[in-house]
């Protein structure tokens, strides 16, 4: 941390009684704020797309993992208006370069989206909301399911079919080595189906299987992650990876046995989980991390999470630079989702 620390005061301003400064160079960069009271401390971290086109107007885009469900940056949350607020003034100072800044997919209604409006409203700062979707989530305190008796009914049937083909039991590792072998279980059943088609399997980027592998391991270590299996005999036909952070949990990716598909193994692998999570005093809710008008999870889980990305000019308003960059940004999302929706006419429209 101290060698990070002095990495940010070699190329920090100072913006009201926070110090800011680029850590790094190229287009993935680290703007840190430093705590301006009190030992030398961060308390943010962004991680941004930097500008490469110095001359036009421009955007600041936090950067996100694709593995990652949001794009919330690192801020310390008791003093997350005055840490937003200093990297705010950090564009400012950079003129049409930094002429709005972007946080994508964070929670419309979360704590940090709270913090940006305050830190817009009192700056004077343009303040638009862009491509926002819900998804499904599960609080705690509630056993609402979007199932209908007779849908509950259909599947109770399955697990006893199924259950004539062996043993059926529903398996939760959480110790560190378990979840490691676990892991793997997840990575076969996941390239056994659909995905490895396509070559989206983890298993089929080297890359991609590292990270997961190093990922799940470390989180294991902090008892910050759990796979849940779901076995007849011994085969595993689903499996589920349980991510915790604090009192909110994610199930961040769940895979299944498509020459099961007839018992529903996701789905039945999925209520085992959500009675878990429901029984778990300690988490406040659970994202599903699925994209919109998910035809599984949102089936189940009742309660939904609007997710957004902010677009914040880094100068009052009116601001020409910023009012150019946020009208190409509307432009280049609807160029893109009209694409995206002829792509998926020709394909299906091959495919039929």
């Amino acid at each position: 941390m101290r060698a990070v620390v002095q990495r940010v005061i070699s190329a920090a301003v100072t913006v009201g009684d926070r110090t800011v400064g680029q850590i790094g160079r190229g287009l993935l960069v680290f703007v840190g704020v430093e705590r301006g009271d009190g030992p030398a401390a961060l308390v943010g971290v962004f991680p941004v797309v930097w500008p490469r086109l110095p001359l036009l107007p421009n955007a600041l885009r936090t950067w996100r993992s694709s593995y990652a469900p949001l794009g919330v940056p690192l801020v310390d949350r008791t003093c997350g208006e005055r840490v937003v607020d200093a990297f705010m003034g950090f564009l400012a100072a950079r003129g049409a370069r930094c002429a709005a800044a972007i946080f994508a997919m964070v929670p419309e209604c979360g704590p940090f989206a709270q913090v940006v409006e305050k830190v817009a409203n009192r700056r004077g700062l343009s303040l638009n909301r862009l491509d926002a979707h819900v998804r499904a989530v599960l609080p705690s305190g509630t056993d609402e399911l979007l199932l209908s008796p007779k849908k509950l009914k259909e599947l109770k049937r399955q697990l006893r079919r199924l259950g004539e083909l062996g043993e059926v039991r529903f398996e939760r590792h959480r110790e560190p080595c378990a979840v490691r072998a676990a892991l793997e279980t997840f990575l076969a059943v996941e390239a056994s189906g659909w995905k490895s088609s396509r070559g989206t399997a983890l298993v089929q980027d080297t890359g991609a299987a590292t990270f997961v592998r190093t990922m799940v391991r470390e989180l294991a270590r902090d008892g910050r992650c759990r796979i849940d299996v779901l076995k007849v005999g011994a085969t595993a036909i689903a499996a589920g990876i349980v991510i915790e952070s604090g009192d909110r949990a994610y199930f961040w990716k769940v895979a299944y046995d498509e020459a099961y598909a007839r018992y529903s193994p996701g789905v039945q692998l999925t209520l085992a989980l959500t009675q878990r999570q429901l029984e778990r005093k300690s988490i406040a809710v659970t994202d599903s991390c699925a994209i919109a008008d998910h035809p599984m999870i949102d089936r189940l889980w009742r309660n939904r999470m609007s997710v957004v990305d902010l677009v914040v000019s880094s100068r009052p308003t009116p601001w020409r630079p910023a009012a150019i960059v946020i009208a190409r940004e509307e432009a280049r999302r609807s160029i893109r989702a009209m694409a995206k929706a002829a792509y998926y006419r020709l394909r299906g429209g091959k495919l039929s």
